[in-house]
């Protein structure tokens, strides 16, 4: 074991003190700098099914690479019969492999990004570039920090939290946008070029859009609001919807904050307002909803949130965490459980028996035809 490193990691070292310094506004976090979160799970009873201070759900972090240890308590203090965390040869050879090697970032569990429609010419690019064809499969995730890009075409981006669709993003030919990260019920983005609808429905979830205008770069603030931001000649925001706000980004800690209300269109470069144009997204019958659109929003809900309820379960190996961490998982599992419970008292009748197992033929059939 390294002694300098055991003695920089023991509670209250000047090594860790500078390291979390300005932790409270999250000053001790640098992009240059690579993270792995380790977690510990005591295994003792009444100990919060975590380290005896923090549950095991509650110290994963979203889109960072996680380690959980078992039978480590999270300090001496609570340790008891079992090693405390940074008490542990396992835990200190794991920090040296860690700092010695490039570590990968995790994924983002709780926010997922999807071209759910898209025309015309549109291309998904970040090391390699994809241009969306007819064998794309829809919906088509984008990972961060990847660039949509349309030509002559253009594309929907729906956002979903935790399963749930809080946004979407309709984007208009010749257009660049960038889905950022989700943080503390945020999904950053950057419209980087051309113009977006953004039709934000949640009252749990705010989008905010960062794009370019002649003094620098905007940062914009939309929940349960729908606004048409442009970035092109026409710098604007519009709102057509509840209320949008803006601020220079490098001014936002200033209180220069501006608000468009329902009907406004604020020129962004003098913060004058105009008459609200047509919405020209409305028109259009490709961004309109339909009910296809609609039962794959429903038809995500229910396949995600069980892959969700899988891998954790699959990765801490404990249910009722779960459920208390996020009870709308029960949902799709009681109505799983009643339909197959109605299935079974079906049935029992031999007339639906018969037609259940004709359309068991007919689907199977038909997928074979088409291979």
């Amino acid at each position: 074991m390294d002694a300098t490193l055991k003695k920089q990691l023991t509670y209250g070292s000047d090594f860790l003190t500078k390291l979390n310094k300005g932790e409270s506004y999250a000053e001790h976090i640098n992009e240059l700098v690579q993270y792995a979160n380790l977690a510990s799970y005591s295994g003792k009873p009444a100990f919060m099914e975590g380290d005896g201070v923090i549950p095991l759900w509650s110290s994963y972090i979203n889109g960072v690479t996680n380690k959980v240890y078992w039978q480590l308590a999270h300090s001496k203090s609570f340790s008891g019969n079992v090693p405390a965390l940074l008490y542990s040869e396992e835990v200190y050879k794991d920090i040296q492999g860690y700092l010695t090697e490039d570590i990968s970032a995790g994924k983002l569990y709780h926010m997922k990004t999807f071209v759910s429609k898209w025309e015309g010419e549109v291309s998904v690019t970040g090391q390699e570039t994809y241009v969306l064809n007819e064998e794309t499969k829809l919906p088509y995730q984008v990972p961060v920090s990847e660039r949509v890009i349309t030509g002559a075409g253009k594309v929907v981006i729906q956002i979903y939290v935790d399963s749930i669709l809080v946004s979407e993003i309709y984007l208009d030919q010749h257009s660049v946008y960038i889905p950022g990260e989700y943080c503390e019920g945020i999904v950053y983005g950057n419209l980087e070029k051309g113009r977006a609808y953004i039709r934000n429905k949640s009252k749990k979830t705010r989008n905010e859009l960062f794009f370019k205008g002649e003094a620098g770069t905007y940062k914009s603030s939309l929940e349960n609001s729908e606004c048409l931001m442009e970035t092109d000649l026409d710098q604007s925001v519009s709102c057509y919807s509840g209320t949008a706000f803006y601020a220079l980004h490098e001014q936002d800690m200033t209180g220069e904050l501006k608000s468009v209300n329902k009907g406004q269109k604020m020129m962004v470069h003098n913060d004058s307002v105009k008459e609200l144009d047509e919405n020209p997204f409305h028109k259009e019958d490709f961004y309109k909803r339909t009910f296809r659109d609609n039962f794959q929003v429903w038809k995500f809900y229910f396949t995600d949130t069980i892959k969700e309820l899988s891998r954790y379960v699959v990765e801490t190996g404990n249910v009722s965490g779960m459920f208390k961490h996020n009870r709308r998982l029960l949902i799709p599992v009681i109505v799983a459980v009643l339909l197959i419970a109605l299935l079974f008292g079906a049935m029992a009748n031999r007339k639906i028996r018969l037609g259940v197992i004709a359309i068991i033929v007919v689907v199977v059939a038909f997928f074979i035809l088409k291979r």
